[in-house]
């Protein structure tokens, strides 16, 4: 009875370091002048896991996928915290390898950011055709 006991406790172990955690971090878009920031707050799903992911201090995130072997694929279907967009937009709906080696990297850029960035180049467009106008 007490190999039986035994021998189901080793197994157990072993089935539960077979499970692989996928990790990942969300941080902003890099500027030249400005560093990226991590994120927290941030709501992931991913199309296989049951719950919403929400990223903690530092922008750090994981999940394990029962049954989910590595190179095996999930899908991300949503990233979103309020105020931010996500750069990369073809990144809902890929499929990633489930890693415990290499970690998910979101980006995302702040709306202000990004209207400023309009602004920015709508005013450079505008400056440059004024110029070439009154030549």
């Amino acid at each position: 009875m007490m190999k039986r006991v035994l021998w189901m406790m080793i197994s157990l172990c072993m089935g539960m370091s077979a499970m692989a955690q996928q990790s990942g971090i969300v941080r902003t878009l890099e500027r030249p002048s400005k560093p990226s920031e991590y994120l927290t707050g941030v709501s992931i799903d991913i199309l296989e896991y049951p719950n919403v992911i929400v990223s903690q201090k530092g922008g750090k995130f994981s999940f394990i996928i029962p049954g989910k072997r590595f190179g095996e694929p999930f899908t991300v279907t949503r990233v979103q915290k309020k105020g931010y967009s996500l750069v990369d937009k073809q990144l809902k709906g890929r499929r990633f390898a489930y890693s415990s080696s290499v970690p998910l990297e979101i980006v995302m850029v702040s709306d202000t950011q990004l209207e400023n960035d309009k602004k920015r180049i709508e005013n450079k467009a505008y400056d440059k055709a004024k110029k070439d106008y009154d030549q």
